[in-house]
């Protein structure tokens, strides 16, 4: 399994910053895990779209996540107890997640297919909260429910830290791309 992390920074000019982070160290026995934590700073002034993009096979023996969240004891490494927002796939479906909350949507996939695409939108007001959200997956738009009325958790600005967790037995390859460009922040997962 290859997973390879690219972060790119675009300013208001359109010049472009890019950075590729050696891949994470391959699975040395079935049913392991394998994640790497990655500093960003939600709180830019010109943050007004987040979006992530997953693109890679799902089987319902695996699970892949990216997950957001504040760094409060400052060792660079994002907890279960740290993490506010989850969103990717896990057994069979996706999910987006409120961690504190203990609110959890999930879309079940197509039992059919192995290719799996996840894109998620969100627009924000000056404040940083989420005012519009828009959702898809291999078969088309999902989470509808999230849509209709889009929750504050799905966007916070004291967020410093984001985990991309790969566990399961397939053997599949990912690649994690991080852009941030003028009004936009994305992350996309290949």
């Amino acid at each position: 399994m290859k997973l390879s992390l690219f972060l790119s920074f675009f300013a208001a000019t359109g010049t472009l910053w890019s950075y590729q982070l050696p891949s994470l160290p391959e699975v040395s026995r079935l049913d392991a895990e394998v994640s790497t934590n990655v500093a960003f700073n939600a709180e830019r002034s010109d943050a007004r779209r987040f979006g992530v993009s997953m693109a890679f096979s799902g089987t319902v023996s695996n699970c892949v996540q990216v997950a957001f969240g504040h760094d409060d004891n400052g060792d660079g490494d994002l907890s279960a107890v740290e993490t506010r927002f989850a969103i990717g796939w896990r057994g069979g479906a996706y999910f987006i997640e409120d961690v504190p909350g203990r609110l959890r949507f999930e879309e079940v996939a197509d039992a059919e297919r192995t290719a799996r695409q996840l894109v998620l939108e969100i627009s924000l007001n000056k404040d940083y909260v989420p005012k519009r959200m828009a959702a898809s997956n291999e078969c088309g738009a999902c989470f509808s429910a999230l849509s209709a009325n889009v929750p504050s958790w799905l966007y916070g600005k004291d967020w410093n830290l984001m985990k991309v967790t790969r566990r399961g037995v397939d053997s599949i390859s990912e690649s994690i791309e991080v852009e941030c460009q003028y009004k936009f922040f994305r992350i996309v997962i290949r």
